[in-house]
């Protein structure tokens, strides 16, 4: 016999294409007679919920579906392998934390509860599940935990300047991660944490993130720090604090810090998840990061405990400016100073600019243009203009010295959104640069070797050392003279208004005092000699000026 064919339904459809209106009518009884109304209704609903009962019920909701693309969805570890955070620091430029979590815009490390009691509390974790701690070596050499996390001192809370670390005591590692909803991001995951985001165009702290992001990448130790098969490259930037619409100079130098951490023959910038891409996030999900490469900053507490981020930063500005949470014996800038020459000559091959020539301490640098004069140029910022209240007279007494000692000189005035080859063009062709200290000056360590940076200084401005941000970036490079001119008394000071002079008599600490009146023909006359003979940088170098 031939099975039954079962005729496909259409809508607006009942069996063998009658009209609906026949499909809804009361079944009739056995003997062919008519319902009444009631027992119509009646068997009309009890099969009603026969077929309610057969339908299938509607899979449940996937979760990963939310998730973005930029987020595996995939399995989160490997069977078998390191659940709770560890942390590996092999070198002090540099840390990885792995199986770091981020969640609602905090960071987290999942740890076994017994790591958050002090040496007194033991009583207290009689009712704790025990964690089956077993010692075994974690990567780079840290002990750490078979399965059951790192050390008590081996977590850095600290992670950077504007990001903490939150330990979140779980017992049961591998039942709280199955039953997590988290995206997954496989490899490696550079984390560029801008210091100061309320000045987001600020080239000077942008360079002093990226020139030791450069070199910590160029050395590769952190490679043998990764965990997992894809952790030898950088797969992905995270941007906690800024947007990736910036200008065209952070993108550039972006992309130079970046090259040699990236695949060859890949995209030349990994992909950026920025604030907004975080921000977007579901906020009922989680993201375990395999392994976070972080380069170390300077404003991250010393003891790595925290950041600008703690909660007693406000009132820890009011009794000590913060200096707990500064490193001041960290020099940012590049590791060695062949690593400045790499990153120089990358800089100048992105922008088709000729090679900086090479320059021998001793023997005078050579112009950087053939037959040409050797530049002075005075630089100032187009935000900021005038930059100096009597620009005019400082600008011939640069014409004058410059001329005396055979150089030609120029003003440039320059926007921190110009492009970088703009800004990189006008350091190139300069020997020596004047400005005041500024964003612009960010640039000055890529000029060609022997040449030199005469900064000037505001009256009284310091901030835990801060006011040597670019001459410790130059002076990474090896091959750069950097000097500078602070007025030390308030009669060489520009005030807004007369009343402002009452403030003459305050500290440093107390005084942030912008626009300043300075006289260099003095220190530019003793200092351009040496420098166009070729002096080296170590015997030209000179004190720097204190803020008193």
């Amino acid at each position: 016999m031939k099975e039954p064919t079962q005729q496909q339904h259409r809508p607006g459809q009942g069996q063998q294409g009658q009209p609906p209106s026949q499909v809804q009518q009361a079944p009739p009884t056995p003997q062919g007679q008519p319902l009444s109304a009631v027992e119509g209704a009646q068997r009309a609903s009890s099969s009603g919920n026969a077929a309610a009962a057969t339908r299938t019920k509607p899979p449940p909701v996937d979760h990963t579906l939310s998730l973005p693309n930029w987020c595996s969805v995939g399995a989160y570890a490997a069977e078998g392998a390191q659940l709770y955070t560890r942390m590996t620091r092999s070198a002090p430029g540099y840390k990885v934390y792995h199986n770091a979590f981020w969640h609602a815009h905090k960071w987290y490390a999942l740890v076994p509860p017994e790591q958050l009691l002090g040496p007194n509390d033991h009583s207290a974790s009689e009712g704790l599940v025990p964690s089956n701690i077993s010692d075994s070596a974690g990567p780079g050499g840290t002990t750490t935990t078979a399965d059951n996390g790192p050390q008590p001192d081996d977590l850095e809370e600290g992670i950077s300047v504007n990001c903490a670390l939150i330990r979140l005591p779980i017992a049961n590692i591998s039942g709280f991660t199955d039953g997590l909803r988290s995206g997954f991001m496989p490899g490696t995951t550079l984390l560029v944490d801008f210091p100061f985001p309320a000045f987001p165009d600020h080239l000077g702290h942008w360079a002093e993130v990226m020139l030791p992001t450069f070199s910590v990448l160029l050395n590769g130790h952190w490679r043998e720090d990764a965990i997992g098969t894809r952790g030898r490259f950088v797969d992905r930037i995270v941007l906690p604090n800024l947007r990736k619409e910036v200008n065209d100079w952070f993108k550039e130098v972006l992309a130079l810090a970046v090259s040699p951490g990236v695949r060859r023959g890949g995209a030349p910038v990994p992909p950026i998840i920025d604030h907004a891409d975080l921000d977007g996030f579901p906020k009922l999900s989680w993201l375990a990061f395999e392994n976070l490469l972080v380069v170390r900053d300077r404003y991250t507490h010393p003891d790595r405990k925290t950041g600008f981020i703690g909660a007693d930063h406000g009132d820890l500005w009011r009794y000590d400016g913060c200096a707990r949470y500064v490193d001041k014996t960290w020099d940012v800038g590049f590791d060695d100073p062949q690593h400045a020459s790499a990153f120089r000559a990358a800089a100048y091959k992105r922008t088709a600019l000729p090679q900086p020539l090479p320059w021998t301490p001793g023997s005078a640098p050579l112009p950087t243009l053939p037959g040409t004069p050797h530049i002075l140029t005075f630089i100032m910022p187009h935000e900021d203009y005038p930059p100096l209240l009597n620009w005019q007279e400082v600008q011939t007494v640069l014409r004058r010295v410059a001329s005396a000692h055979g150089l030609a000189a120029r003003t440039v005035t320059l926007s921190t959104d110009a492009p970088f080859a703009s800004h990189l063009d006008t350091f190139a062709r300069s020997s020596v640069v004047v400005g005041r200290h500024g964003p612009l000056l960010a640039t000055a360590a890529l000029m060609a070797p022997g040449s030199a940076i005469f900064e000037l200084l505001p009256y009284k401005w310091e901030w835990l050392g801060i006011s040597r941000l670019y001459f410790n970036i130059t002076q990474s490079a090896g091959d750069l003279h950097h000097f500078a001119w602070r007025p030390t008394d308030y009669r060489l000071a520009h005030y807004d208004h007369e009343n402002y002079t009452r403030y003459r008599t305050w500290t440093p600490e107390e005084c942030s005092a912008r626009e300043c009146l300075m006289e260099l023909e003095a220190l530019l006359s003793a200092k351009l000699p040496g420098i166009m003979a070729g002096q080296p940088v170590e015997e030209l170098r000179a004190p720097w000026p204190k803020a008193v």
